[in-house]
């Protein structure tokens, strides 16, 4: 028998900090790529109930993590499995259609408001206070609109080959002991 055992102790990272949740509207952009892909998700999982009468709330609540990547970043979900999955589908292409169009229209530099959010919070944070920031991201293709906003910023991702990723988790921890230590 194997175990893994994973302790917040192990870590050695500072005490978590409560901060508050900051609300950001979508913008118009956005917001009809959100629409218009709710509406074909609704399609696909009516088509996916006829097909194998799984249940409506089964499929709608399995399709949260596409309908986040959706949000959060349209391009990926564009160019993912489920899309092509979707495409093949018996369902009105009006559904496909109006979406692939609203993300094709979408900016997420210019259209993504978390972004400006962000860069108000970081200006902030640094440049005011003289603070460091952390910034987490969940997809690796979000990642890769972060730097081009903060193309000079510390980054480990796991894309990352393993061989450079560990040393600049071991720096990075480093860091935060640093800064925690005073």
């Amino acid at each position: 028998k194997y175990m893994a055992s994973r302790s917040k102790s192990l870590l050695n990272l500072p005490a978590a900090i409560d901060m508050p949740t900051i609300v950001i509207n979508m913008s118009k952009s956005q917001r009809d790529v959100y629409e218009s892909f709710s509406y074909l998700n609704m399609e696909v999982i009516k088509k996916k109930n006829e097909e194998s009468h799984a249940g409506l709330v089964k499929e709608l609540t399995n399709s949260f993590q596409t309908l986040q990547m959706a949000v959060d970043n349209p391009e990926i979900i564009k160019s993912s499995k489920a899309m092509e999955t979707i495409k093949n589908l018996d369902i009105d292409k009006r559904f496909i259609d109006n979406f692939l169009n609203a993300v094709n229209k979408f900016n997420y530099q210019k259209d993504f408001n978390k972004i400006s959010a962000l860069e108000k919070i970081t200006d902030y944070e640094c440049g005011e206070l003289g603070n460091k920031v952390i910034i987490f991201y969940f997809h690796p293709a979000t990642l890769d609109e972060l730097k081009k906003v903060y193309p000079t910023a510390y980054t480990i991702s796991s894309e990352d080959d393993k061989a450079d990723r560990i040393p600049k988790i071991e720096e990075f921890k480093f860091i935060i002991s640093k800064i925690f230590s005073y």
